[in-house]
């Protein structure tokens, strides 16, 4: 059956053909609209047995709207833009039979892609924003708005699930177009002293916008999910770069209060509700694109970290609240749905804030250096300023303040010199931070503050410090490192990273982790409690982590210079050394020293130490932690025996059978497992030796040479297992030449590192002939 729309289609035609000859014919024009009008009206409606859509899209129907589209916004138009009022009502007419024709409908879409419909349109759209950002958006008349609002629409429902539209509107720079459109015709708060119907249309034009944003990110689309084995660098660009962020700053503006406060508005409050639902709306979309950008444009983390930009990104976080005025009818439920609404988005741009901070090029921006009162200027000192003032024991405390500045603070923090100036005054972190470690504080905000803690950690001038002020006490008092709170596990990694970094090349802060907990039931030191954590979890990173902690307290209590094992060398080569800053700190007393170190020769400590050398086949820095810390335990008689006997131990289940215990990659695989039954830890060490693939650092093995030579020194059957299972990997160390290619330089870094093996693995040898 024929649809009696064609022939509104050949009045169309005949108005088109009439209007090119004499395009202010006024009369032509009502015409098309009257014709345009009937077939967008019965679209609207479902058809019944007639498919309109389809034999309207395989009429004339498409060019002829491209037809009638261009002469009104060219020989009928001014720039780009209907300039009649009879050409602006029929071109509206006209966009709503474009909208309604392909909504749902993809042969309709490539039609009026191919007819030029769809370029037309966005022309139109650029040529509006042309005229808005050369004069004052708010004298715009509601034709326009209404134009412009419909014109979105057709590009929406033209895109919407149709990728060819979608990617050609995205290549074409139609987000943009209409993100400065929609943020320039609706500011969120903009209404208050406005006409009605004026923004009821701004308000739809908005909607239609952002929801076009959204479609032309791929937001809404489940079928622009990747699917199972696709790459993931196939992964669309952003949207928009930092030319965008004016934009969404302007929509966060209507949030901030103004003062003096807005007078209310004259018109009825049901029509006040539905205009703070549509700022509600456009500010949710404005912060989840801000926190997408933020992490996915490096151009846009730059852009944020601008002063200006920043300042009103912080106010929105610190200030926003709802219209006065409005806050005088709505419901206590309403104002409580708000600033549930408006929480969630201050959340987005919070991480959007965290994002910018950790960008390496934000650095300089956001951390002014020339700054002298307060050092890094206004971002640091707002940031340090919410950690003082909030007061998280009171009524409406702030934690999101809280939990912004302490993630922003401590991706600053990465930098030595600016982590330093932050413990110092005027800053002085330390005693502001340490309370929110106590165990009534949640668990988010902990998250932050473990966070700034485990990088203010690292700068050799703050361990004294932090170590005094009671970190280490104040972590193990908040219950972090305890089972109940296993389900936050990347507080528990920050947590035991402060602790890591506070007793690396610091006897102190060592001796405190091994210090019994006071009134603890089970007499736990802090470092019980992070070994305890490191043995029930599953997590390599929080079971290797913790265990280095224990590597750091070893070598901070026996005083690795002094205790006669000056030939253990680095696992790192050459050129990634850094020479240790020099830390002043209080001298140990000898007895504590002692006392601690007497706590640690326990079989707890061997077997840690050695199930992390077993599972650490890949990484050679720990391994070689390992090998350090089991050497010098070794030289303690009491530890000895423990050291032989958890080398020799079958390696734990959890171990093998999780596949932890791997050896070295060698060619295209990712290591081999070590892990049957019979596998012990003493295995990986004859796999150090042989060296397969030249994987390891050659100090590495000149370490476990040293261990081996300590370990020789015992007389019992362990020491004998030991010597044998590892006798003929020593002794193939010693009579091999070692290649080297390259120049003489290369030559003779080679042939150093050469007799170093050679060196240690002579001495072991020469040390298992000796008898004790």
């Amino acid at each position: 059956m024929a649809s009696p729309l064609l022939a509104q289609v050949s009045s169309l035609e005949s108005a088109r053909a009439a209007l090119e000859t004499n395009p202010k014919a006024a009369g032509d024009w009502q015409a098309a609209e009257v014709a345009a009008r009937t077939i967008a009206d019965t679209l609207r409606t479902r058809s019944g047995e007639v498919d309109h859509k389809t034999q309207l899209g395989d009429s004339s129907l498409p060019e002829t709207l491209a037809g009638l589209l261009k002469t009104a916004t060219t020989t009928a138009g001014e720039a780009g833009i209907p300039s009649s009022t009879a050409a602006k009502a029929a071109v509206y007419e006209l966009l709503r039979v474009g909208a309604n024709v392909c909504s749902d409908h993809d042969r309709n879409r490539q039609s009026l892609l191919d007819a030029g419909v769809v370029s037309s349109v966005l022309a139109m759209l650029n040529a509006y924003w042309r005229k808005i950002s050369t004069t004052d958006s708010s004298r715009l008349p509601i034709d326009d708005l209404r134009l412009i609002k419909t014109s979105i629409g057709v590009l929406l429902n033209a895109s919407l699930g149709y990728e060819p539209i979608r990617l050609t509107l995205v290549s074409s720079g139609a987000p943009l177009t209409i993100l400065q459109l929609s943020s320039t015709l609706y500011v969120p708060g903009g209404w208050v002293n406005g006409d009605v119907e004026e923004w009821k249309w701004r308000s739809g034009l908005s909607s239609w916008g952002w929801t076009a944003i959204s479609n032309f990110k791929g937001d809404d689309d489940e079928d622009d999910r990747p699917t199972p084995g696709t790459p993931n660098d196939a992964k669309q660009p952003p949207l928009f770069d930092a030319e965008a962020l004016p934009f969404f700053v302007t929509a966060l503006r209507g949030f901030i209060p103004k003062l003096p406060p807005q007078e209310p508005p004259s018109f009825d409050p049901s029509t006040c509700d539905d205009l703070v639902r549509s700022d509600l709306e456009i500010l949710n979309h404005v912060s989840m694109q801000l926190e997408s950008l933020a992490l996915d444009s490096q151009s846009v983390r730059c852009g944020l970290a601008g002063r200006e930009v920043m300042c009103t990104v912080l106010d929105f976080v610190e200030k926003s609240e709802p219209p006065k005025f409005w806050a005088s009818f709505s419901t206590p439920k309403e104002r409580q749905s708000w600033e549930k609404k408006v929480g969630f988005c201050k959340a987005a741009v919070i991480k959007a804030v965290v994002e910018v901070a950790g960008e390496k090029d934000s650095l300089a921006i956001l951390w002014d250096d020339k700054a002298t009162e307060y050092p890094g200027g206004e971002f640091v000192k707002r940031m340090a300023g919410w950690i003082r003032d909030i007061k998280l024991s009171s009524d409406g405390a702030r934690d999101d303040l809280i939990i912004c500045a302490t993630l922003s603070l401590g991706n600053l923090a990465r930098d030595e010199s600016h982590s330093t100036a932050l413990l110092a005054p005027p800053h002085s972190l330390t005693p502001l931070l340490l309370p929110l470690l106590e165990p009534k504080v949640n668990l988010k905000v902990k998250h932050g503050c473990t966070g700034l803690l485990k990088h203010l950690a690292q700068a050799p001038q703050n361990k004294t410090l932090l170590g005094a002020a009671g970190t280490i006490e104040a972590l193990a008092a908040s219950g972090i490192w305890r089972r109940e709170s296993d389900i936050a596990e990347i507080v528990q990694i920050n947590a035991i990273g402060v602790a890591k970094h506070l007793s690396y090349l610091n006897a102190t802060n060592a001796l405190r982790l091994t210090t019994p907990i006071p009134n603890d039931p089970e007499g736990d030191s802090p470092l019980d409690l992070i070994l305890d954590l490191a043995q029930r979890s599953d997590e390599l990173t929080v079971q290797s982590e913790g265990t280095r902690v224990l590597v750091n307290v070893i070598k901070g209590l026996f005083a690795l210079q002094q205790a006669g094992l000056n030939g253990l060398q680095s696992a790192a080569p050459d050129s990634a050394k850094k020479p240790a800053a020099p830390q002043e700190e209080p001298l140990v007393d000898e007895e504590k020293r002692k006392e601690a170190i007497a706590r640690l020769l326990t079989l707890d400590t061997t077997e840690a130490l050695t199930e992390m050398l077993a599972r650490s086949g890949r990484y050679p820095i720990l391994l070689n932690e390992a090998i350090v810390a089991l050497t010098l335990l070794s030289t303690q008689p009491p530890a000895m025996p423990l050291v032989l006997q958890s080398l020799l131990a079958s390696l734990p289940y959890r171990i093998t059978e999780s596949g932890q215990a791997v050896a070295p990659p060698s060619g295209s695989t990712n290591g081999q497992a070590l892990s049957s039954r019979g596998s012990s830890p003493l295995d990986m060490i004859v796999v150090i030796l042989r060296n397969p693939n030249k994987f390891f650092p050659l100090g590495l093995i000149a370490n476990a040479c040293t261990l081996l030579g300590t370990l020789g020194k015992d007389s019992s059957e362990d020491a004998e297992k030991v010597k044998q299972a590892t006798r003929a990997a020593l002794e193939a160390l010693v009579p091999k030449a070692m290649e080297v290619d390259g120049d003489d330089q290369k030559l003779a870094a080679g042939a150093k590192a050469k007799n170093i093996v050679d060196v240690a693995a002579k001495k072991t040898l020469e040390a298992w002939s000796t008898k004790p």
